[in-house]
């Protein structure tokens, strides 16, 4: 894409330039520099409900791995980058966010626009990689599951393809948006001096791939949970739990589109903002099928968990009562021997040495016992 030279301008001309609009605005709209309409409020409720989700499902895919399972494999050690850089690309965008997402570029002063570009490039390198870890990721752990160690069947080889496709593919689109100027500032900073290229058929191009691989990571499970020996009810709750990757499909198509919109708009920082609040979309529903197949086995774990501090505590509770009421008991009532040494049985009168039953007394004798003990054994009498 040819740049304009702006070394040829003078000092009052560039000046003017740079306070003006980053973009001739349509016919009939006037540029808002200083207060631009923008939809901030709603690209942080998006992209928050999403970061949160996938958050969520790679929480439990971590429990479910360290503490149910207790096994792990390669795709969960790249589960970790991926997730990382899934977080700084959405915490990338929220922060953006502030500053105004889905402005048109006709709103904001050319001046604005190289930190905005800056931002979109480390954006641009952060996605890229993100996604291609998740896809690697999901291949990995469908080979896990329906390829038998040491087999070598259909299922393997076009997992193994697409992996090797999605690896070269996204290494060399990075690698070539990050070398679409010369030199590589001009990427963000227009007034370099240099030369660039256009970039925007590799999203295109990235976008269409990521729909192949999503169409593929949703058919090969379900081809072979229906040639599994077990019952159709159980196919059908297995293929349920697979098909989620129909989300990713649906996020990859709609992806796609934004992205042909962009590549034909010369308002990049709106459609560029689009395609991004997408991407996050289609990164966080890889996350949910990448963790969705030990979720089931999360929540058996999580729930025994439950059940037997719950035991545990009710165990506890009990034995603390008997305890309790142990104690109580003996601290009430004095050994036998002890207690007769110190004061007349209520049930006896000492009569001398010898001890008479009170219902052998008349009423005016077991009143007049009554009278004559200390009034610490009438305290133990009436307890």
């Amino acid at each position: 894409m040819p740049q304009p030279d702006y070394n040829t301008l003078s000092p009052a001309e560039l000046q003017a330039l740079l306070n003006g609009p980053g973009l001739t605005p349509p016919p009939g709209v006037t540029p808002n520099l200083d207060n631009p309409p923008n939809k901030a409020t709603l690209a942080r409720c998006v992209i928050g409900v999403f970061l949160t989700l996938g958050s969520i499902f790679v929480l439990l895919r971590v429990y479910g791995v360290l503490f149910v399972l207790k096994k792990r494999y390669m795709s969960d050690c790249l589960m970790v980058p991926a997730y990382g850089l899934y977080l700084g690309f959405t915490i990338l965008l929220l922060t953006q966010s502030g500053v105004g997402s889905f402005v048109h570029q006709w709103d904001y002063r050319f001046r604005d626009l190289g930190h905005l570009f800056f931002l979109f490039n480390i954006a641009t390198n952060l996605s890229g990689v993100a996604f291609l870890l998740i896809k690697v990721m999901i291949l990995l752990e469908w080979l896990r599951i329906f390829v038998p160690r040491g087999t070598r069947n259909a299922s393997f080889w076009v997992s193994t393809i697409l992996i090797t496709i999605n690896v070269l593919f996204y290494s060399a689109a990075l690698v070539a948006v990050d070398l679409a100027c010369i030199p590589y500032k001009k990427i963000w900073d227009r007034l370099t001096p240099g030369h660039c290229v256009d970039s925007k058929i590799i999203i295109v191009t990235s976008s269409a791939i990521n729909l192949l691989i999503d169409i593929s990571i949703l058919i090969l499970p379900q081809r072979i949970i229906w040639k599994l020996h077990m019952s159709s009810r159980r196919k059908l709750g297995v293929a349920a739990i697979f098909a989620v990757g129909l989300l990713g499909c649906v996020a990859a198509v709609v992806r796609m589109v934004v992205s042909i919109q962009y590549s034909h708009s010369r308002d990049e920082t709106y459609t560029f903002f689009t395609v991004c609040v997408w991407s996050v979309v289609e990164q966080t529903c890889g996350l949910i099928i990448f963790c969705v197949p030990v979720i089931p086995k999360t929540f058996q774990g999580i729930q025994a968990s439950i059940t037997i501090s719950s035991l545990m505590s009710w165990k506890s509770f009990f034995s603390r009562c008997f305890k309790v009421r142990r104690n109580w008991k003996n601290t009430l009532s004095l050994p036998r021997a002890e207690s007769d040494a110190i004061h007349p049985s209520l049930y006896d009168r000492l009569d001398g040495d010898v001890c008479t039953p009170l219902n052998t007394l008349t009423p005016q004798e077991h009143l007049a016992s009554h009278t004559d003990l200390p009034r610490k054994s009438l305290g133990i009498h009436q307890i």
